[in-house]
């Protein structure tokens, strides 16, 4: 076998490597976010001042966990209504968190 030909068939190997260890990360960043736990493997994230969403990257993926104030809270204020969601992506269809929501966000109540 020719040192060209090794080369490719390790770089196809390192390859579908890096594409199994990308979904296994995606696969449970996704469940701790959706438990209401931080993502483990990500690599950056950036917070918003609107109640606490936060946009994880990872390799290859993006997990948005929406924590927003609503817009309709109690007049005495005794409560705070939130509104929560998460939202991912994999390799493609990347948003930019300052658009909001792409999913419909459910209201929790925070005394």
């Amino acid at each position: 076998m020719n040192k060209a030909k090794k080369c490719f068939i390790i770089l196809i190997g390192l390859a579908i490597v890096l594409i199994i260890v990308s979904i296994v990360f995606y696969r449970i960043d996704l469940h701790r976010a959706v438990q209401g736990e931080k993502p483990l493997f990500t690599i950056s994230s950036i917070s918003l001042d609107d109640g606490g969403s936060t946009d994880y990257r990872g390799l290859g993926y993006q997990i948005i966990i929406w924590h927003q104030l609503a817009d309709e809270q109690p007049a005495d204020h005794a409560y705070t209504v939130y509104e929560d969601g998460v939202e991912s992506y994999y390799l493609i269809g990347f948003r930019n968190i300052l658009d909001g929501p792409a999913i419909p966000l459910q209201k929790t109540i925070n005394d």
